[in-house]
């Protein structure tokens, strides 16, 4: 019998061995570029950058990330690109079909990146099936409390998911959603597992207050501009104008520009103005960013960041946010839409 039992352990400790040795701690990254492109393809993921030659629309990749998983993100040389929504790797072999398209943003052609199907990582799968629940259950008439199980299912089975921490991210910005509801889901994520920058904008959304709202007067502050000269806001005074915060991290910021821009060069002769703080702590990559994109507005830089700064703590927790001022320097309207933006200044400025 102890003869047996030996065995048996001795099994065991060697196929925990072997399942070891097998674990694979590196990834290989294979796709098809659904697009007739002919040049270097580049990927960025961690703090490392790659590319490869793409041959009849094949690339691919071989590297090792930090942790149990991390986002890819794909970029052409010397144009802007974005992802159209996050791709996350993990040291696994994955298979990818890639797609971009072009659009001409202030005179300049940005990339946009959309994977159209991924096979071979867990968060692949998870993501698979939320968007199955998400489209199945679109006009339900309990749609919301369904999506509360399913993200609460989906945070018990996966906290550690990068995946998941963005979908109760994205859930926060929903007005319509209950926030006590989000913050029992938001409890079973393991924190310390996650994106600091994941945790950092949920826990800003879900319990934080900013000293400065809609009706409040506006509070003035300086900052240096692209050449380094300091603008006070106090000098607008008097006029329409949007201060908007933004980092060249953050897509969603950046995707509107397009339409503030089309409202800055029709109202910008009519006493409005539009003031772009970024939150960059990489001077370089702002500066870069601003040489790509001709942004004819104003634009600030708050170096040190959103917690470090005085004034800006005051108006924000995250990007994109921004506060309309009227000229009299009251706050009149907080995160307003391009369009709905355009349809005030329509009324107030004929």
């Amino acid at each position: 019998m102890k003869k047996q039992l030996y065995i048996i352990i001795l099994f065991f400790f060697i196929s925990l061995i072997q399942a070891q040795k097998n674990s694979q701690d590196y990834f290989t990254l294979k796709g098809v570029l659904k697009n007739n492109y002919k040049g270097y393809l580049y990927v960025s993921y961690d703090d490392k950058k790659d590319s490869c030659l793409v041959k009849n629309n094949k690339f691919s990749f071989k590297g090792r990330i930090q942790g149990n998983m991390t986002n890819v993100f794909f970029w052409l040389r010397g144009k802007p690109c974005i992802m159209k929504k996050e791709f996350f790797i993990e040291n696994k072999n994955v298979k990818i079909n890639l797609a971009f398209y072009e659009e001409i943003q202030n005179k300049d052609t940005t990339v946009f990146f959309h994977a159209t199907s991924i096979v071979g990582t867990k968060t692949a799968l998870i993501q698979a099936d939320y968007e199955r629940f998400a489209a199945s259950n679109l006009f339900a008439k309990d749609r919301h409390q369904k999506l509360y199980r399913k993200l609460n299912t989906m945070a018990v089975k996966n906290p550690k998911n990068y995946y998941v921490g963005n979908l109760i991210e994205e859930m926060c910005w929903d007005s319509t959603l209950d926030k006590n509801q989000l913050k029992k889901i938001y409890s079973k994520l393991d924190k310390k597992n996650q994106r600091k920058g994941t945790i950092y904008i949920i826990e800003k959304k879900l319990y934080s207050k900013n000293d400065i709202n809609v009706n409040d007067m506006v509070y003035d502050f300086e900052l240096p501009d692209e050449n380094n000269t300091v603008f006070k806001t106090v000098s607008l005074k008097g006029k329409w104008y949007l201060i908007d915060f933004w980092a060249t991290y953050c897509s969603i910021c950046i995707a509107a520009f397009p339409k503030l821009q089309k409202i800055h060069d029709l109202y910008k002769d009519r006493n409005f103005e539009i003031l772009a703080v970024s939150v960059d702590k990489d001077l370089q990559q702002w500066q870069n960013f601003l040489k790509m994109n001709d942004l004819k507005w104003k634009n600030l830089i708050e170096k040190r960041g959103i917690d470090n700064s005085e004034a800006v703590k005051k108006y924000i927790s995250f990007t994109p946010s921004n506060f309309l001022i009227n000229p009299e320097g009251k706050i009149v309207a907080r995160n307003i839409s391009p369009e709905d933006l355009e349809k005030l200044l329509k009324k107030k400025l004929k």
